[in-house]
């Protein structure tokens, strides 16, 4: 099921239910082995400051 939001992002989705669960299943499958091999998970900012992309957007 994909939820529709009126001006939605472009190229942003919305999941839910089942597609939720099964990417949760997926990304913790994929940690647990990149954990194993001695990889470290980061976790960046999902939101930035518009004025660090400013002068490359050339707006």
């Amino acid at each position: 099921m994909e939820l529709k939001i009126e001006e939605q992002s472009r190229g942003v989705r919305i999941l839910v239910g089942d597609e939720v669960r099964e990417r949760r299943r997926l990304l913790n499958a994929l940690i647990g082995i990149a954990e194993a091999n001695g990889f470290n998970e980061i976790m960046l900012p999902s939101l930035e400051p518009a004025n660090i992309y400013v002068n490359k957007a050339g707006t």
